[in-house]
Parts: structure tokens; sequence; C-alpha cells
């Protein structure tokens, strides 16, 4: 199931939302612009949860919309990746295109 939230706020790396049915664990996707931030949910209480956000916070609003995604913690796998350089989020670093194939959790 996919949950919809909003951030309530952010500092040192770390978003305040509201994300009702989040686990700790569950990974989210943050959509600022230009681009979309990953992250996973790190702690909970009744009215919030704590996401560690996997790149830079910069850009992130409150009210900006936050949503749970388990894609957010797998990585390619296989023939796709072999000799290529990507970073921890799957984005490629050598210029190519992103690699295509069998995902698995992280």
């Amino acid at each position: 199931m996919i949950g919809h939230g909003v951030v309530l706020g952010a500092r040192a790396g770390l978003v305040e939302a509201r994300l009702p049915g989040a686990r700790v664990g569950d990974g989210v996707r943050i959509s600022t612009r230009p681009a979309t931030t990953s992250g996973h949910v790190c702690a909970l209480d009744a009215a919030s949860v704590l996401i560690a956000a996997h790149a830079a916070i910069g850009g992130i609003a409150r009210g900006t919309a936050v949503q749970t995604d388990a894609t957010v913690q797998t990585q390619p796998l296989g023939a796709c990746v072999l000799g290529r350089a990507i970073d921890a989020r799957g984005a490629p670093l050598d210029g190519r295109c992103v690699p295509l194939g069998r995902r698995v959790g992280l």
C-alpha cells in the first residue's frame, strides 16, 4: 500500500512528515523540484515520522508531498550493471543511461 503525506519540517538531513501508515524502514519519495529526493523512515511517533534523506534536503519545504515507495530501497542487479559506475540510489555516474534490469532489495 502506498501512503501519502506532507512534510512538516526539515533539519540536518532529517525530514519530519505526517505519513499515515508508514513503518520504520519504509522507503519514501519526497517530491521536490527539479528532482525527487528519496529516504527511509527511521523513527515515528503518534503524529509524525522522521525520514533520513538519501541526498541533500535543499528545496524541501513544509507541505511538500511525501509518499512511501518500496522501490527506493532496491538496486539493479546482473549484467546491466557489470562494469558500470552507479551511486547508492542506482543513478549512473558514468554518463550512460539508467541501468535497467532485475531489481533486488537492499
